[in-house]
């Protein structure tokens, strides 16, 4: 493969979805492009516009948040995972509205709480239950805790 047929490449490659900057290196990589080519091929992706880590790293959180119901440490976590830089992984979590990131965390809690119902379990049990589904979810603990406390009122 040429160099020209592997920026063509690349570049369709991040024009069908966006990309973080680790997984176009492997995918250069495992066409057989050398790093130092590979390098040069990023840079020009990023000055053409088909690659940026931001608007991808604002893309995941988006996607994450919506549709997977992902907390903020969930999605920090897989984007230090594709080795998304630290200032690019705060403008994105910044990004995810705190209203509706509370809605999604009680909506949750009240979903598994009501499952939970029928069971002959105590409160605390059920609180437990609940704060551990969250926490896997990657919401903060001292939300999580908040939440749960509400729901023991209600």
């Amino acid at each position: 493969m040429t160099l020209r047929e592997a920026i063509v490449k690349a570049e369709t490659y991040c024009a069908y979805q966006e990309r973080a900057q680790h997984e176009v290196r492997l995918k250069l990589l495992s066409w057989g492009i050398d790093e130092d080519d590979a390098e040069g091929i990023i840079v020009q992706l990023i000055t053409t516009n088909f690659l940026s880590e931001e608007r991808f790293a604002l893309a995941f959180a988006s996607g994450k948040f919506n549709i997977k119901r992902w907390g903020r440490r969930k999605i920090a976590y897989a984007l230090r995972m594709k080795k998304v830089s630290e200032p690019c992984i705060k403008i994105a979590l910044e990004k995810i509205d705190d209203t509706a990131y509370w809605n999604v965390m009680e909506t949750l809690a009240l979903k598994k709480m009501n499952e939970l119902k029928g069971r002959h379990l105590q409160f605390y049990q059920k609180q437990q239950t609940v704060v551990r589904q969250l926490a896997q979810r990657g919401f903060e603990p001292e939300f999580v805790l908040e939440i749960t406390a509400k729901l023991k009122e209600e």
